[in-house]
């Protein structure tokens, strides 16, 4: 199957680091970079995203408490 968007050459440094990480270049990646103002945002974006963390100590212990809790049911009616 043809791609409607043709693949873009990547720069030497982030091909290499794909090939060394992944073992090959995903052809959305080069897809991606025919457009490189969508490829640095996405890569801009993606990096935020790494650097997040999953959730602090008193939200995680709040969740769980809220999940355990009898007004939090699957069927979506309250116990009494």
């Amino acid at each position: 199957m043809a791609l409607r968007v043709p693949k873009a050459e990547l720069p030497a440094e982030l091909r290499e680091s794909l090939i060394r990480q992944l073992g090959t270049v995903p052809e959305p990646v080069e897809v991606t970079y025919s457009n490189p103002e969508v490829a640095m945002s996405s890569q801009e974006f993606s990096a935020k995203v790494a650097t997040w963390d999953a959730a602090d100590a008193p939200r995680l212990a709040s969740s769980w408490r809220t999940a355990g809790s009898p007004a939090s049911t699957w069927s979506g009616t309250r116990e009494s």
